[in-house]
């Protein structure tokens, strides 16, 4: 008796298959271990173990082999696939994250480099306004001193008018100065000549003693008065002239105390304007000393923000070059995705149709082997009915033949041996064939249950490939969006970059400005320190022709005094003389009156005698 080798799935008759070409994949079932999970077709037909069906010929064991080969090796790269699509969705979620965070640390800086941006312009905008308000204060003072300007200058072309007349005076006091000291001169040479001529006309008088003395006398008396009358109208002259001197004095004195109170006028404008300079000093060094520390700190910030803009420029270029890898990358995965979809939905589709050809086949193999069997069966069931009728028949035959003849046992017990065990052959045949029925039954489960398996399986893998077909879907969407995100990332980077270069060189030129104003303002301040130092050299030379002009106005007031003394002295002595002379005058006259009279008694006398005596002339010479 002939038995067959166990199969997990009933056993398994050793009859050859009908047809070859019916069975291309003569496929048994899946073993436990290789059942579907849900980590995809490719981890599903990993753990697969394919079984070949027992009792082919060698042939169709080898192809068999080589189909479970070829499809393991299709599950395995399958498999590999899979794993390599989980690993590279894995790797782009991964890069995903990674550029969203590169991103948003992209829009820190962004917004970090703006807020310092929005600074740098505040302290900018506060720079400019402190030093548009210094600038308001610089042009106060200038207003102030261009407005005092003219005041000073014009008090100092009256301080030089008034000095420029006090010299006039000076030198016309000097001169009249000389002129009196001439005419005193010639005054004194008048009365020495006077003094010497009336004491050689008294010693010629003295001498004469003739008749001629009278009108010589009288010429003389005549001559004098003359000579007081000239006298006493220089000295009316002089008077006037002092006069005028003591009024020429007291205006000086007056210009001069004019001057004076000028002179403190332009110094308390000389200590007012030197405060307001040193004020303008102090607050220039204060805003110099700001206004450095403000560039610097603006260099500072500009220099930082520069660096920053490097900085995000070279991050950004790198981020760029990463989002353009990324976006090879994604490329590539999406065609890498594509083909795999495409590979893998053609498997698919080829294995599902291989997989429903086989089942086909083994159910339609199944469907005629069972068809077979039974027709086989109920031939041998015929057929055993038959042999069991004729075995009766035979029995019956045997009976009858042992009955009738004892002669033919041998021959008959060895057809009934012969024909028991035929029987017994064809019920073992019988048995072998319901046996193998059985086998081919439960063959036929098992292929509705490898079928159903492969089925769920395909369905399994439908759903999956749907899933990782609408992960795609949604991965190129994501992909789509990253790439809108990025595009909107670049346009607000570059809106940005523009923003920060345009603010950059508005500031750059707000501060070449501020740099430029600030050297005008130097420039204007050291102008005004110069007009400062000129007014103060122009002070100090008013306050030396001040000190010259007081010194001068003291030597003329101490030359008036003394000119005043001599002049009061010289009157003194000219009364004097005038009082001796008329006091001489009046001797003269007295004498003149008593020659006068001794001249009338003398012609009284001559009448008397009858006798004429000529008279000689007064201006005759006398004889010795």
């Amino acid at each position: 008796m002939h038995h067959t080798t166990p199969n997990p799935l009933g056993p398994t008759p050793r009859s050859k298959p009908t047809s070859k070409a019916a069975s291309p994949l003569p496929l048994t079932a899946l073993t436990d271990s290789g059942a579907y999970n849900n980590d995809g077709i490719g981890h599903s037909l990993v753990g697969a173990a394919w079984s070949i069906p027992t009792g082919l010929s060698a042939s169709e064991e080898a192809i068999a082999r080589k189909e479970t080969l070829l499809l393991r090796r299709e599950t395995h790269t399958l498999a590999k696939r899979a794993n390599h699509v989980d690993d590279v969705l894995s790797q782009m979620k991964q890069d995903k994250k990674g550029t969203t965070r590169a991103l948003e640390a992209k829009a820190r800086e962004a917004n970090f480099l703006r807020r310092e941006v929005e600074r740098v312009v505040a302290e900018r905008d506060a720079m400019v306004a402190s030093v548009s308000a210094d600038r308001a204060y610089i042009r106060r003072l200038e207003h102030k001193m261009t407005a005092g300007g003219p005041d000073n200058a014009e008090r100092c072309a009256t301080l030089r008018a008034r000095v420029k007349e006090l010299k006039d005076a000076v030198a016309a006091v000097k001169a009249s100065e000389a002129e009196k000291a001439a005419e005193i001169e010639s005054l004194r040479g008048d009365k020495a000549s006077l003094a010497h001529a009336l004491e050689l006309r008294a010693a010629q008088l003295s001498a004469e003693g003739g008749g001629d003395v009278p009108s010589r006398l009288l010429y003389a008396v005549a001559k004098g008065r003359e000579e007081a009358v000239s006298l006493a109208v220089q000295l009316a002259e002089k008077h006037d002239a002092l006069t005028r001197e003591k009024e020429e004095c007291e205006r000086l004195r007056v210009r001069c105390e004019e001057c004076e109170r000028a002179k403190e006028d332009a110094m308390m404008e000389a200590a007012r304007v030197h405060a307001n300079v040193s004020d303008l000093d102090k607050r220039t060094a204060a805003l110099k000393t700001t206004a450095e520390a403000e560039v610097t700190d603006a260099h500072e910030a500009l220099a930082k923000a520069s660096e920053l803009a490097l900085q995000f420029e070279r991050e950004t270029v790198t981020l760029r070059a990463a989002l353009d890898k990324e976006k090879l990358h994604s490329r590539s995965l999406e065609l890498a995705l594509g083909e795999t979809e495409t590979g893998v939905s053609e498997e698919l589709e080829g294995m599902k149709k291989e997989m429903d050809a086989a089942v086909a086949a083994t159910e339609a193999e199944a469907a005629k082997a069972t068809r077979e069997a039974a027709a086989e069966r109920d031939e041998w069931r015929l057929k055993a009915a038959r042999l069991e009728a004729e075995l009766e028949a035979a029995r019956k035959i045997a009976a009858a033949a042992e009955e009738a003849s004892k002669t033919h046992d041998g021959v008959a017990a060895r057809r009934a041996e012969i024909a028991e065990a035929e029987a017994a052959r064809r019920a073992e045949q019988a048995e072998a064939l319901e046996e193998e029925a059985g086998n081919l039954t439960a063959q036929i489960e098992a292929f509705a249950v490898v079928n159903a398996r492969l089925q769920d399986a395909a369905a399994s893998a439908q759903s999956r490939f749907d899933a990782e077909v609408a992960k795609c879907a949604n991965l190129r969407a994501q992909v789509q969006t990253l790439e809108a995100q990025m595009a909107a990332t670049r346009a607000e980077k570059t809106t940005g970059e523009g923003d920060l270069k345009r603010k950059l060189r508005g500031a750059l030129e707000e501060l070449a400005t501020v740099i430029a104003q600030r050297d005008e303002q130097r420039l204007a301040l050291k102008e005004t320190m110069s007009r400062c130092a000129s007014a103060m050299a122009r002070a100090d030379r008013a306050d030396a022709n001040e000190s010259s002009l007081k010194s001068l106005v003291d030597n003329l007031t101490r030359s008036k005094t003394l000119l005043q003394e001599t002049m009061v002295e010289q009157l003194a002595s000219v009364r004097t003389q005038l009082e001796n002379a008329q006091a001489q005058n009046a001797e003269l006259e007295a004498a003149v009156t008593r020659q006068r009279i001794a001249a009338e008694k003398l012609q009284g006398l001559v009448a008397d005698r009858g006798s004429f005596t000529p008279v000689a002339s007064p201006m005759s010479p006398s004889p010795r």
